[in-house]
């Protein structure tokens, strides 16, 4: 036990202060293109913590593995293909698109690919099956919907999948909740809106809506609600596929930036306060940019409930342990973290929980 306290002092004094979570984003891609390559060197010069999709993963009658995995195998997790070993820790997160269920293998195939959200990765794993599904990194709540009409479970707000979302958005103490899957509630070019995935989110307190299915890049805002605040809703079909263009008949209300000079994907970085928002293009141009903004303090109950699901538990303990050993984990929230309120997250931190665990404190501070 007393080297075991002594290695974990000496790591937590190398551990470097905990930054803000990074991930890219991309829709429309795996087709095994040129234009696919490019792509992900783009997103791999970014050196992201994570990727989410937008759908349609996979085109055409090739295999899934040679359509995503000679990519992006290394964010993969549990990857039992042919591009090497993969990652440790699931670093990849799909939405289903409509080709995931015609192209490559089918949706038999998708499901069996992906092990969705993944190992030591925080979910509520409330939905209990792969097809949508919910998982926490840093700051942010993510929800992987499936805008699919095979969806068993709907798509609809009044659906079991609607109903989910709404539960577990209004139960997250997460400072920011963002929404992706493959069909676009709005959207200027070929496909256009979605009317089916209009769902209220805006009212359901999501921060940020990503949608592909359009080969397209757009920013829309909409205040479905009319109180005065916008909620961002984002197009990102430039993965690789192919190029769509924006109809003149087709512009949506709201619509702010709308590119389709070639390819690219999404930076976004975020921190307790911040999020901010990038398309970027494969020549390395920014093509657009949006800060979103909150409070900075996002602690919304006791302190050491870092994952930011259920109570504070030896999951809790884990992931502070992860920090300190340089496991890239992300805290959900500062505010949870710092339990003595004072400077930086260090050993003290991590001796409350333990305490707290052991039953040698009833309880931990509250958040201010």
């Amino acid at each position: 036990m007393t080297l075991l306290r002594s290695a974990i002092l000496t790591m937590l004094l190398l551990t470097p202060a905990v930054g803000a979570t990074r991930f890219a984003v991309l829709g429309d891609y795996g087709a095994a293109t040129v234009a696919e390559g490019q792509v992900a060197d783009l997103i791999k010069s970014w050196d992201p913590d994570f990727i989410i999709t937008t759908g349609d993963n996979s085109y055409g009658p090739n295999g899934i593995d040679f359509n995503i995995g000679q990519y992006y195998a290394d964010f993969i997790g549990s990857y039992f293909g042919f591009y090497g070993p993969g990652s440790r820790l699931n670093r990849f997160f799909p939405s289903a698109g409509n080709h995931d269920y015609s192209d490559g293998g089918g949706f038999a195939a998708y499901l069996s690919y992906f092990t969705l959200p993944g190992t030591q990765i925080a979910s509520t794993a409330s939905s209990g099956n792969p097809r949508y599904y919910d998982f926490v990194r840093g700051p942010i709540h993510f929800f992987a919907l499936n805008s699919n009409f095979q969806e068993t479970d709907g798509t609809t707000p009044n659906s079991v999948q609607g109903l989910w979302l709404q539960a577990q958005l209004a139960s997250s103490p997460l400072p920011w909740k963002i929404v992706f899957m493959h069909h676009p509630p709005y959207s200027s070019s070929q496909h256009g809106s979605s009317p089916f995935m209009q769902w209220p989110f805006e009212d359901w307190g999501v921060s940020l809506v990503m949608a592909g299915h359009d080969h397209t890049y757009e920013r829309i805002l909409r205040d479905n609600n009319n109180d005065g605040d916008s909620l961002t809703y984002i197009v990102t079909g430039l993965g690789g596929r192919s190029i769509y263009s924006f109809p003149p008949l087709n512009l949506v209300t709201g619509s702010q930036v709308r590119f389709n000079a070639t390819y690219g994907a999404n930076l976004i970085e975020a921190t307790d306060s911040t999020l901010e928002i990038k398309f970027i293009a494969i020549n390395g141009v920014t093509i657009d940019s949006l800060r979103l903004t909150r409070s900075p303090d996002c602690c919304l109950g006791s302190t050491g409930n870092v994952n930011g699901i259920g109570d504070v538990d030896l999951l809790d303990l884990s992931a502070m342990v992860e920090l300190f050993i340089g496991e890239g984990y992300q805290f959900a929230c500062t505010g949870e973290a710092n339990i003595d309120r004072a400077g930086k997250i260090d050993l003290r931190d991590l001796s409350f929980i333990i305490a707290y665990l052991q039953g040698v404190i009833d309880s931990l501070p509250m958040c201010p």
